[in-house]
């Protein structure tokens, strides 16, 4: 279960700048709001969070200034643009980008894909 996100990010293209903290509580999230309010940055900056940069809507020179931190069971993954950091209950077990997305599909048991279809549904998808 995810417990908390904070992001940070910016687009260059536009100038525009978000960011939020969230702290989720236990059984089923649904995030809701008028159009332009966010909802799908919240659940890209998750997906960016366990996945990397192929989890983002657009290229990664879309961003910049791209912070996220997620929390779930007793991990943090934190991403700082190219760099990425996770740890279990304090302790580093995954440093770089490459490294960190392979042990978060260890951890979760499934990739991007299985998770967009058993635990997320994205925009536009959800007919």
């Amino acid at each position: 279960m995810i417990h908390s996100c904070t992001y940070e990010v910016t687009f260059p293209s536009t100038g525009k700048s978000f960011s939020n903290s969230l702290t989720f509580d236990k059984g089923m999230t649904a995030i809701t709001g008028s159009n332009g309010a966010g909802k799908t940055l919240i659940v890209e900056m998750a997906r960016f969070a366990l996945y990397g940069s192929k989890a983002l809507r657009g290229q990664a020179s879309d961003y910049s200034n791209l912070k996220v931190e997620l929390t779930w069971d007793t991990y943090v993954v934190t991403r700082n643009g190219a760099r990425a950091l996770l740890t279990r209950d304090g302790t580093e077990i995954a440093v770089g980008t490459k490294a960190v997305n392979a042990k978060i599909i260890e951890v979760l048991g499934f990739p991007l894909e299985v998770f967009d279809v058993a635990c997320s549904i994205n925009q536009g998808d959800i007919a």
